[in-house]
């Protein structure tokens, strides 16, 4: 065993994109960190509670704030775009083989599926009715 990482405030969450840079939620922190091949961290963004982390297809990251009830993403110019809020303790956000992006929503004992492309700057509204499979 050896030690990847150091230095990291709180760490809940990884996840790896295809070059081998680390992207790490710092819950105590309340940001999300970049650790490359060097172990060094880089600030990305301040993110309040963070919890799961995920890599998009465009190399975007999404995370969940289950303290403020909200997933978010968050682009490769660091900037933060609430994806959906009004959320009951949304954590763990993980992504499919075809690209939907599923968020496990624990206060309320259900797990989200969101489709599209991410893209857009409008929030997501929550639909009453269930996902065809």
């Amino acid at each position: 065993m050896c030690v990847f990482a150091s230095g990291v405030d709180g760490p809940h969450g990884l996840a790896f994109d295809r070059s081998g840079i680390t992207s790490i939620n710092e819950w105590s922190g309340n940001r999300v960190v970049k650790s490359g091949p060097d172990g060094r961290i880089h600030p990305v963004a301040e993110v309040r509670d963070p919890v799961g982390i995920a890599i998009g297809k465009f190399g975007d990251l999404y995370l969940a704030q289950p303290q403020a009830g909200e997933v978010s993403r968050i682009g490769r110019d660091g900037r933060r775009t609430l994806l959906i809020g009004g959320l009951n303790g949304p954590r763990d956000p993980a992504f499919d083989n075809a690209g939907n992006l599923y968020v496990a929503e624990t206060g309320a004992g259900r797990i989200l599926k969101l489709t599209g492309d991410f893209r857009s700057a409008e929030p997501w509204a929550l639909s009453a009715g269930r996902c065809r499979q």
